[in-house]
């Protein structure tokens, strides 16, 4: 394999930074999602927590 020219090194250099720029736009991607659906699942539950206190102490107003 011939040796690479100045102009093929410096291609070959921003073609890693771009891929490890990917690479972490990514993951981050990935950890918002993560943490939207987590957040989603939490509020699912205490709204459900909620009206189902919200429902025992009508039940036990009424009587």
């Amino acid at each position: 394999m011939a040796a690479q020219t100045p102009a093929e090194r410096l291609a070959n250099a921003q073609l890693l930074v771009l891929q490890a720029i990917y690479r972490e736009l990514r993951h981050g991607h990935d950890q918002v999602t993560a943490q939207i659906t987590a957040l989603a699942e939490h509020s699912t539950a205490l709204s459900h927590g909620i009206s189902t206190a919200h429902n025992q102490d009508q039940v036990e107003f009424n009587c």
